[in-house]
């Protein structure tokens, strides 16, 4: 442990004769450059190094610390990001105040390597993603896994839809998709020409319900995440195939079930 440069000055305080005078040790910890070193911890030591008292420098580093005894002393100085070190002994009389600057010399602090996984591998251990790629392996509706996404470079999430069979945008683009139900009566579903809004959930959760009469229709799908937030998607425009917990009263217009990475 290395010994800190310590500019010491001693200052004698007469005491009265009747009365028993405390021994101080004050003073700031600051850097190499001189500027204050705020929270480190400085303890009283004995001359084998046992800690009789500690304090915490405050903002400015300054503290104040009492001896119970006249003698000789040492400080140790311990702050994260510094160097710990011990001052040389200072004596201490009695009734004295010695005041010290305690200089500290930064630490370079070992880090351990940091190992950076994609979450989207973490992310797969989850129970409902599984589900996800063991539907996909069943091949009951449509699917969109994240190899795929990375491959096509989607601006919005909405763009991995075009050109799919029974899926309409609107004319002018935008950021929501339909699917076709030709079966469905406008009555039921408050669409036109069949097409109807589906249901999407996102993580297992209902985001938005199916129909352009349910609360909740404005949400469009990009509004729900954006294609980097992505580890898959399934799409099922038929009610036959949609997965039981899944197929509720929303789902008549099929269902975009989205899962996050």
């Amino acid at each position: 442990m290395r010994s800190p440069r310590v500019l010491l000055i001693s200052l004698l305080i007469s005491a009265p004769p009747a009365t028993a005078a405390a021994q101080v040790v004050r003073g700031q910890v600051v850097d190499e450059g001189g500027s204050p070193v705020s929270t480190a911890a400085v303890s009283l030591l004995s001359v084998s190094e046992e800690v009789l008292r500690t304090v915490e420098a405050d903002e400015e580093g300054y503290f104040r610390l009492e001896a119970d005894s006249t003698g000789v002393y040492l400080l140790r100085v311990e702050r994260l990001g510094y160097e710990s070190m011990n001052t040389p002994p200072l004596p201490v009389e009695e009734g004295s105040t010695v005041v010290v600057e305690l200089r500290v010399a930064v630490d370079a602090i070992p880090l351990e390597p940091l190992l950076i996984r994609q979450r989207s591998w973490t992310r797969r251990q989850d129970p409902l993603i599984q589900d996800f790629y063991e539907r996909r392996e069943a091949g009951h509706g449509h699917f969109i896994a994240r190899e795929e996404i990375e491959a096509r470079q989607p601006s919005e999430l909405s763009d991995l839809f075009e050109g799919m069979p029974g899926v309409t945008r609107p004319r002018w683009g935008g950021d929501d998709v339909r699917f076709r139900i030709a079966q469905l009566s406008r009555l039921w579903t408050g669409t036109q020409e069949g097409d109807c809004r589906p249901s999407i959930w996102l993580d297992g959760m209902l985001v938005r319900p199916g129909g352009d009469r349910e609360a909740g229709s404005q949400t469009t799908l990009d509004d729900v995440a954006s294609p980097m937030e992505v580890e898959g998607i399934e799409i099922y425009q038929h009610t036959t195939d949609i997965p039981i917990r899944y197929n509720t009263d929303s789902s008549m217009c099929g269902v975009i079930l989205i899962w996050t990475r």
